[in-house]
């Protein structure tokens, strides 16, 4: 939107500017309440300051956001294709074993592997395998589809394997539940 464009939703009452479509659910009440007392029910402005730098901002995070998710989307895809070449999927950082392997196929229990590689570097917190191998379980937490899930990570360092991996809002070692 253009400055121009941007001004012209702009009123100035009593000197300020303020957003011409917008409420003051505060500055509502109080009118409310002062015209309860005998006073002017429009003592108070009912609209949003506008406030320039912060409408800028707006703008230019709206313009930087909708720029990040469209390079995301086609490096994802340059990705994927990349990967389809390789015949790798893009797992070549890590080992499966032959079940954990099997999920990263299904669509619905997959973690892309750049998050189980960030959850093994940066866990909020580790443990010890309770089946007794020499592996640490890793729990973290992490977005999928807009919604919060905590996740636990079974990872041999030795050899670079990936032994479980799942995603839950229920809890997790440590980690409470998502509600």
């Amino acid at each position: 939107m253009s400055e121009k464009a941007a001004l012209s939703e702009i009123v100035s009452i009593d000197g300020k500017n303020y957003h011409k479509n917008t409420g003051n659910t505060a500055a509502q009440v109080a009118n409310a309440i002062n015209s309860f007392f005998g006073g002017d029910d429009d003592y108070f402005v009912e609209h949003k300051a506008y406030d320039k730098a912060d409408d800028t901002f707006i703008h230019e995070a709206f313009d930087t956001s909708v720029g990040t998710i469209a390079g995301g989307v086609i490096f994802k895809a340059l990705g994927k294709g990349i990967g389809a070449l390789s015949g790798t999927g893009g797992r070549a950082t890590f080992n499966f074993t032959k079940t954990a392997g099997a999920h990263m196929d299904e669509v619905g229990r997959m973690i892309p592997v750049q998050i189980l590689d960030d959850i093994i570097k940066a866990p909020l917190v580790t443990g010890i395998d309770t089946q007794g191998s020499r592996a640490l379980m890793y729990y973290s937490q992490m977005l999928k589809n807009g919604k919060l899930y905590n996740v636990e990570v079974l990872y041999e360092k030795a050899t670079n394997t990936i032994m479980h991996f799942k995603y839950t809002q229920k809890s997790l070692g440590t980690l409470p539940a998502i509600k």
